[in-house]
């Protein structure tokens, strides 16, 4: 509700962040999403950065998103 510019895809992923601890791996939130193409699905996370409602951090190899607030 207090990004009234997120779409639903968009808002779903947050939602999975929130649920989970406040965060998860990239294959993690890709899994729970199978529809959503990867490279969209990393754009989404980008913009979702951009917007700073998230930080993306590498761990090893893997991308961990995590809820910033």
């Amino acid at each position: 509700a207090a990004h009234p510019q997120l779409n639903k895809e968009e808002k779903d992923v947050i939602q999975f962040l929130a649920d989970n601890e406040r965060k998860a791996f990239e294959s993690q939130i890709r899994e729970k999403f199978p529809d959503i193409p990867r490279t969209s699905l990393w754009r989404l996370i980008r913009r979702l950065e951009k917007l700073e409602i998230v930080r993306v951090k590498k761990i090893g190899l893997e991308n961990q998103v995590e809820l910033k607030k």
